[in-house]
Protein backbone atom coordinates (compact mmCIF):
# COMPACT_ATOMS: atom_id res chain seq x y z
CA UNK A 1 0.00 0.00 0.00
CA UNK A 2 2.71 2.59 0.65
CA UNK A 3 4.69 1.98 -2.31
CA UNK A 4 1.46 2.11 -4.34
CA UNK A 5 0.86 5.50 -2.86
CA UNK A 6 4.89 6.94 -3.83
CA UNK A 7 4.20 5.36 -6.90
CA UNK A 8 0.50 7.24 -7.17
CA UNK A 9 2.32 10.79 -5.72
CA UNK A 10 5.28 10.52 -8.21
CA UNK A 11 2.95 10.12 -11.30
CA UNK A 12 0.66 13.17 -10.41
CA UNK A 13 4.11 15.31 -9.94
CA UNK A 14 5.18 14.19 -13.36
CA UNK A 15 2.04 14.42 -14.96
CA UNK A 16 1.62 17.98 -13.55
CA UNK A 17 4.90 19.22 -14.48
CA UNK A 18 4.41 18.25 -18.31
CA UNK A 19 1.09 19.67 -18.46
CA UNK A 20 3.15 23.00 -18.07
CA UNK A 21 5.16 22.36 -21.01
CA UNK A 22 8.34 24.78 -22.06
CA UNK A 23 8.06 28.04 -23.16
CA UNK A 24 7.27 28.57 -26.78
CA UNK A 25 9.76 29.91 -28.76
CA UNK A 26 9.03 33.48 -29.69
CA UNK A 27 8.34 34.21 -33.09
CA UNK A 28 11.40 35.91 -35.40
CA UNK A 29 10.90 39.59 -35.67
CA UNK A 30 10.64 40.95 -38.70
CA UNK A 31 12.61 44.16 -38.23
CA UNK A 32 16.59 43.93 -38.50
CA UNK A 33 18.97 46.44 -36.80
CA UNK A 34 20.71 48.30 -39.11
CA UNK A 35 24.23 48.03 -37.91
CA UNK A 36 26.21 51.34 -38.72
CA UNK A 37 30.08 50.56 -39.66
CA UNK A 38 32.80 52.09 -40.93
CA UNK A 39 32.98 51.16 -44.02
CA UNK A 40 37.62 50.83 -44.04
CA UNK A 41 36.74 48.37 -40.74
CA UNK A 42 34.74 46.19 -43.33
CA UNK A 43 37.02 45.91 -45.94
CA UNK A 44 39.08 43.08 -44.82
CA UNK A 45 42.57 44.28 -46.33
CA UNK A 46 45.57 42.97 -44.79
CA UNK A 47 48.78 43.17 -45.87
CA UNK A 48 51.46 39.74 -45.83
CA UNK A 49 53.79 39.54 -43.37
CA UNK A 50 57.37 40.54 -43.66
CA UNK A 51 60.05 37.54 -43.98
CA UNK A 52 63.59 38.16 -42.63
CA UNK A 53 66.05 39.05 -45.46
CA UNK A 54 68.57 36.53 -43.99
CA UNK A 55 69.06 34.23 -40.39
CA UNK A 56 71.18 36.78 -38.46
CA UNK A 57 70.07 38.02 -35.23
CA UNK A 58 69.79 41.50 -36.70
CA UNK A 59 67.56 40.82 -39.59
CA UNK A 60 65.77 38.43 -37.60
CA UNK A 61 65.01 41.09 -35.08
CA UNK A 62 64.24 43.61 -37.21
CA UNK A 63 61.83 41.22 -38.85
CA UNK A 64 60.18 40.60 -35.14
CA UNK A 65 59.58 44.30 -34.69
CA UNK A 66 58.14 44.38 -38.02
CA UNK A 67 55.84 41.83 -37.70
CA UNK A 68 54.49 42.77 -34.29
CA UNK A 69 53.84 46.10 -35.94
CA UNK A 70 51.43 44.58 -38.58
CA UNK A 71 49.98 42.85 -35.08
CA UNK A 72 49.44 45.64 -33.82
CA UNK A 73 47.29 47.64 -36.15
CA UNK A 74 45.59 44.63 -36.91
CA UNK A 75 44.40 44.76 -33.14
CA UNK A 76 43.83 48.03 -33.69
CA UNK A 77 41.59 47.19 -36.56
CA UNK A 78 39.92 44.17 -34.72
CA UNK A 79 39.00 46.81 -31.71
CA UNK A 80 37.57 49.23 -33.65
CA UNK A 81 35.31 46.98 -35.41
CA UNK A 82 34.17 45.37 -32.20
CA UNK A 83 33.51 49.45 -30.87
CA UNK A 84 31.37 49.48 -33.84
CA UNK A 85 29.50 46.66 -33.39
CA UNK A 86 28.98 47.19 -29.19
CA UNK A 87 28.48 50.93 -29.44
CA UNK A 88 25.16 50.51 -31.86
CA UNK A 89 22.17 51.64 -29.72
CA UNK A 90 19.20 49.62 -29.86
CA UNK A 91 19.83 46.24 -31.05
CA UNK A 92 20.66 43.19 -29.60
CA UNK A 93 23.28 40.43 -29.51
CA UNK A 94 22.46 37.09 -29.05
CA UNK A 95 19.07 38.64 -27.03
CA UNK A 96 20.92 40.82 -25.29
CA UNK A 97 21.91 44.54 -24.97
CA UNK A 98 25.95 44.78 -26.04
CA UNK A 99 28.60 44.93 -23.80
CA UNK A 100 31.48 47.75 -24.89
CA UNK A 101 35.07 46.91 -23.75
CA UNK A 102 36.64 49.38 -21.58
CA UNK A 103 39.01 50.57 -24.62
CA UNK A 104 35.87 51.94 -26.18
CA UNK A 105 35.39 54.42 -23.87
CA UNK A 106 36.92 56.98 -26.75
CA UNK A 107 34.68 56.22 -29.24
CA UNK A 108 30.82 57.46 -28.29
CA UNK A 109 28.07 54.88 -29.36
CA UNK A 110 25.79 55.82 -32.50
CA UNK A 111 22.26 55.32 -32.53
CA UNK A 112 21.11 52.77 -34.99
CA UNK A 113 19.99 53.88 -38.18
Amino acid sequence: MRKRLHFLTLAALMATGCAHGVKPTPAPSDSKPNLSISADLLTGKTNDLPQPVSGAWSDLLMNHVAVAKQYDLLRGDFLGLVCAITGQQGVTINGLPPVQPEQCARYPPRPAK
